[in-house]
């Protein structure tokens, strides 16, 4: 099993003690010196994935302020366009648990720059995802942007 989805999947059962406890094997083993025998998971899945799915389950277990440098990380690490644009999801989510809308709205832009840009319809749910989390902040001037921008791309659903 891929140690990152399995502690994804302890954290969206509510897992937390064990979700903690794989995350902690899954960062040993990305830190680990070349002399210890790379783990057969890591072959066919790389830093983007694991810290995509590890920011996502620290978001499952509440954990904000410790999904967004690890986001950030996967983000960093991606460079197609709709892969880059769930890493911005997952950091706009990230952003509002940690209370900071206004980094959110800056994820958030440019998840929708390249939602508008068409290459992928799979980007979608993550856009109404988005809107509808950036909702309780529909009045600062940064989110009422984000609408509007989604509403003059037609991403408004």
């Amino acid at each position: 099993m891929v140690i990152p989805q399995h502690a994804l999947a302890l954290a969206a059962r509510g897992d937390r003690t064990d979700a903690e406890r794989v995350l902690g094997e899954a960062r040993d083993a990305w830190n680990a010196t070349e002399e210890i025998p790379e783990p057969a998971w890591m072959r066919s899945y790389g830093i983007a994935h694991a810290t995509h799915d590890e920011a996502r389950a620290r978001l499952r277990l509440g954990q904000g302020h410790l999904a967004l440098p690890v986001a950030e990380t996967s983000l960093a690490a991606r460079s197609q366009a709709r892969p880059r644009g769930f890493a911005l999801a997952v950091i706009v989510f990230a952003a509002l648990q940690d209370r900071d809308p206004k980094r959110a709205c800056t994820a958030a832009r440019d998840l929708l720059t390249i939602a508008s840009s068409g290459d992928s319809q799979r980007l979608a749910p993550q856009v109404t995802a988005v809107l509808r989390a950036l909702m309780p902040y529909r009045r600062l001037p940064e989110t009422q942007d984000i609408f509007d921008t989604a509403r003059a791309a037609g991403l408004m659903r």
